[in-house]
């Protein structure tokens, strides 16, 4: 859903994204701006972890793609109903009076529209070849015979099936990209680990070559004490 695009302290839609390196989560960059400038600790507002503007990953592009991916699905699905409703609309003489029609606002109403050229028939197919609805006679006995026609229920449930498809497949992909992002979070949690593992290592290793030196220059030391007190001795 869009909440895994909001930001976490304005709670709308994240713009200019942030992404907090520890968590996860989504800020606007103004929002994350003002709250470090705010806050002296200089903590990720959702996790508490310690963050750095500089370091936050930079995820406006994934959220913009997101968002025109979501916005013309609901564009397809509004011109979808539209396309429902004018087929149900008054019906046209002919093709030309069906294009003249094609900008005007969708009839709302749920009475059956009626046949322009047979009026007690109503409205209940739609001719593929000429791109207007027609009736039953129309389709039997008028301008539509043998044309490529079909039920306007069943274009419907054509159209419906195809949007749900494209919104299940945007779904998928959201999931996708959070596993995804889930999956680089753990990764980068193992490289630090793995950072701070080795950075330690090297401290135990500097420390130790520290304390070999200074018991070798504290011996060589030592050693020329002894020479210098044995020679001052023979003479």
């Amino acid at each position: 859903g869009l909440e895994a695009l909001s930001c976490m302290i304005c709670y709308k839609c994240a713009n200019k994204a942030r992404m907090c390196p520890h968590c996860s989560k989504l800020f606007c960059e103004g929002c994350i701006v003002r709250w470090l400038q705010q806050h002296d600790g200089q903590s990720c507002p959702h996790c508490r972890s310690m963050l750095d503007i500089s370091k936050m990953v930079m995820a406006h592009r994934l959220v913009d793609d997101l968002l025109g991916s979501i916005r013309s699905l609901q564009v397809d699905s509004v011109r979808s109903n539209e396309d429902e409703q004018h087929m149900n609309s008054a019906g046209q003489s002919s093709r030309a009076d069906c294009e003249s029609r094609a900008n005007e606002q969708p009839h709302t109403t749920q009475i059956k529209a009626k046949c322009s050229l047979h009026e007690d028939e109503a409205i209940k197919y739609f001719c593929n070849e000429c791109k207007t609805p027609a009736c039953s006679d129309c389709v039997v006995l008028g301008e539509h015979v043998g044309h490529q026609v079909v039920k306007i229920s069943e274009l419907a449930k054509i159209m419906r099936t195809g949007i749900r498809c494209r919104i299940k497949a945007a779904d998928d992909l959201l999931q996708k990209i959070q596993q995804r992002k889930q999956s680089l979070s753990e990764q980068r949690t193992i490289i630090l680990d793995s950072k701070d593992a080795r950075i330690h290592e090297l401290s135990r290793l500097f420390s130790n070559a520290e304390t070999t030196l200074e018991l070798e220059c504290a011996r060589k030391l030592t050693q020329i004490d002894r020479e210098n007190f044995q020679k001052r001795k023979e003479t």
